[in-house]
This record gives structure tokens, sequence and C-alpha cells, in this order.
């Protein structure tokens, strides 16, 4: 009885880890102005941190972006 309990614990607790799939489709078309964009998934930002700062010294604040994953600062 001990055996099957942990057997079925053991299973049940191995079920719970499981995870959906996720599969990237690149099937779906994407245009800008009648013309098909070839790399349109491509790049984009993963982990950024988000900022204002008055880079220019002008007093309007500017938007300042770092991407923690990829190193990159957009502003």
């Amino acid at each position: 009885m001990k055996f099957i309990s942990l057997t079925l614990f053991l299973t049940s607790s191995l079920l719970t880890f499981s995870q959906l799939e996720f599969h990237r489709s690149n099937e779906i078309p994407v245009s800008f102005n009648d013309v098909d964009l070839v790399h349109a998934w491509a790049g984009g930002l993963n982990s950024t941190q988000w900022s204002t700062i008055d880079l220019n010294i002008d007093g309007t604040e500017d938007l300042f972006i770092y991407d923690r994953s990829s190193e990159q600062i957009l502003t």
C-alpha cells in the first residue's frame, strides 16, 4: 500500500511540472504600405528598464531605455 501511494504521489508531482509547449510561427504575413516585411518578427526588446532623464539639458524629460539582456541603450 505504501509503495502504491508513493508511486501515485511521485507520478502526480511529475505531471504538475509539465509545461505547455510553445511553437513560434513566422507564417503570419506582415506588410507595410503593401510591401511584405521579410524579417518582421526579428529583434525587439526583452528585459527593459525605463526611466526619464534630461539628456540634452533643455528642461524636457527624455525617455531612456536600457535592455538588460542585450546591454543596449535606447533614447
